[in-house]
């Protein structure tokens, strides 16, 4: 994963835990 892919990967975290 790149540095600027971190940021999306978080969003798509938050939405995956809900």
């Amino acid at each position: 994963m790149t540095a600027a892919s971190k940021p999306a990967v978080g969003m798509v975290n938050l939405v995956v835990m809900q």
